[in-house]
């Protein structure tokens, strides 16, 4: 049932970039691990298969998969703007970038060394939501090489940190499938940060943080566990008896 909920509310978001990175992320960390793709087509395909016949015959829907490769969409053209004025303003200054928060603004006055270090000093302020609808791009423009490094290096250790801790725990239980979840959402992440700003959305970045504390209590749950078994063996082993008398 949760996968059914989830593949609903995945095609009712109507988002193409959901949908491509979904399936990209679904993929690469889950169904090519040893005995993912069986298990897939022996639980999931049952539920799947009827789900999506029902759901891609629906014009909304039908419409939006179609668009995913229309390069005469408003919208998909539009995203080619906001790409090349993220690259005139790395190029203005790569390696930290223009500043944070300057990607709008308008009449930006600079300070510093063209093409190297040049940063955005003043301007008219814009205060929108718009952005490059491309984390990469947009990390380059406003913080350079330098800050797309930080913020990768953020995620990339996080995800390496998790896959750490996951090895702790028995496969299949509730902090093994935790821990493959965190590491599939970062992945997602990765990908729907090709055509949205998704590292810079609060809400992603909340949720998958939110998760990663949960695991860190599980961890020292397990290790708070270990060190008393250590401490008390023959308590440990008075418990382990006790279903059995």
């Amino acid at each position: 049932m949760w996968l059914a909920a989830n593949v609903i509310g995945l095609v009712l978001t109507q988002s193409r970039t959901a949908y491509v990175a979904f399936v990209a992320a679904t993929l690469l960390v889950f169904f090519l691990r040893k005995g993912w793709l069986k298990n897939a087509l022996r639980y999931g395909a049952p539920i799947l298969v009827p789900l999506l016949s029902c759901l891609l015959i629906q014009p909304t829907v039908t419409h939006r998969t179609e668009a995913v490769s229309d390069l005469e969409d408003p919208n998909i053209v539009m995203r080619f703007v906001y790409y090349q004025r993220a690259l005139n303003d790395f190029a203005l200054s790569p390696i930290v970038g223009t500043g944070l928060g300057r990607y709008n603004d308008q009449l930006k006055i600079y300070s510093g060394i063209p093409n190297f270090i040049y940063f955005a000093t003043g301007g008219s302020v814009e205060n929108d939501d718009l952005h490059a609808h491309n984390s990469y791009l947009h990390f380059l423009a406003e913080g350079g090489i330098v800050g797309l490094a930080l913020m990768l290096g953020i995620w990339v250790a996080t995800f390496r940190w998790v896959g750490k801790q996951k090895t702790i725990f028995e496969p299949g239980s509730f902090a093994h499938c935790l821990a493959q979840g965190i590491q599939a959402c970062i992945v997602l992440e990765f990908f729907m940060s090709f055509t949205e700003h998704m590292m810079g959305t609060a809400v992603t970045s909340l949720t998958i943080l939110t998760m990663v504390t949960l695991l860190l209590n599980l961890v020292g749950w397990k290790y708070r566990v270990a060190s008393w078994i250590h401490r008390e063996p023959l308590q440990w082993k008075g418990l382990q008896a006790w279903p059995a008398l």
